[in-house]
């Protein structure tokens, strides 16, 4: 008579596996909902500020509101001409969009404080499970973000 191994995994342990599995799949999919990672809203939109470090000492609270509120329109409007234009941007590549691409679409207007001209772009990088949007902004001799090159505006 033939004569199993019973020191084996059995039946009962492979359907063990197999509810575990997919109880950690359930379990990561409502979390990716929650975080919004599932309904394409671009609110959950990482957004990466070089100046997050910098001393405003030398300016208005004002200004530095005025400069951040610039940087984000730059963000915003990155956000949607990526949207239309670099919606399939390889993972790990990144794109410098211009003040003027932008102003061109519709997507932004002039950037402009205290009656001086700025300039700037976005840097928008695949990073794989989401897009970050890194802005650039320079305004004259008055402020400029830091890693902001020259070339690209």
């Amino acid at each position: 008579m033939l004569h199993l191994n019973e020191h084996g995994w059995g039946l009962g342990t492979l359907i063990a596996f197999i509810f575990v599995f997919l109880l950690a799949i359930l379990l990561i999919s409502v979390n990716a909902y929650k975080m919004g990672l599932t309904d394409g809203n671009i609110s959950n939109v990482p957004i990466t500020n070089p100046n997050d470090n910098k001393d405003f000492t030398n300016s208005t609270n004002k200004d530095n509101i005025t400069y951040l509120e610039l940087e984000n329109k730059l963000v915003v409007a990155g956000s949607s001409y990526k949207q239309l234009y670099y919606n399939d941007l390889v993972v790990g590549d990144s794109v410098y969009v211009t003040d003027k691409q932008l102003s061109s679409v519709g997507f932004i207007d002039n950037l402009v404080i205290n009656n001086i001209q700025c300039k700037g772009y976005v840097q928008i990088k695949n990073n794989g499970e989401s897009f970050s949007y890194t802005p650039y902004l320079k305004c004259g001799d008055n402020y400029k973000t830091e890693g902001y090159i020259e070339d690209l505006s």
